[in-house]
């Protein structure tokens, strides 16, 4: 398959990912869309297909970032988990004594009590 996205310029992702891996691993993290305009300006992406992920690629040194990253997400999860859980407790207790009272609406009624 084909993507197109620049009109005129073709990426292959195989090529891409291999130069990514090379470029990447002494250096500062690049994204692929960087590594993507290097190779095109040198001409050496000629021909190929044109696939432009979102996702930027990193080095080893911000691997604790993207943890961080991951961890702060997962604790914001749970967070909301838990007050959605908490809405709902509320949400059914409200209902019960709902149904309590009417239940004791209708024993008055019946003048049992």
């Amino acid at each position: 398959r084909r993507y197109l996205s620049l009109d005129v310029f073709t990426v292959n992702w195989a090529q891409v990912v291999i130069q990514m891996a090379a470029i990447s691993r002494n250096q500062k993290s690049y994204s692929i869309h960087e590594i993507v305009f290097k190779k095109l300006a040198s001409g050496e992406l000629k021909n190929s297909y044109l696939v432009f992920p979102s996702q930027t690629y990193y080095d080893n040194t911000s691997d604790y970032f993207r943890l961080a990253i991951e961890l702060i997400l997962i604790v914001m999860t749970t967070w909301y988990l838990y007050l959605i859980l908490k809405s709902l407790k509320v949400i059914f207790l409200k209902l019960e004594t709902d149904a309590l009272e009417r239940q004791s609406d209708d024993l008055k009624r019946n003048n049992i009590c």
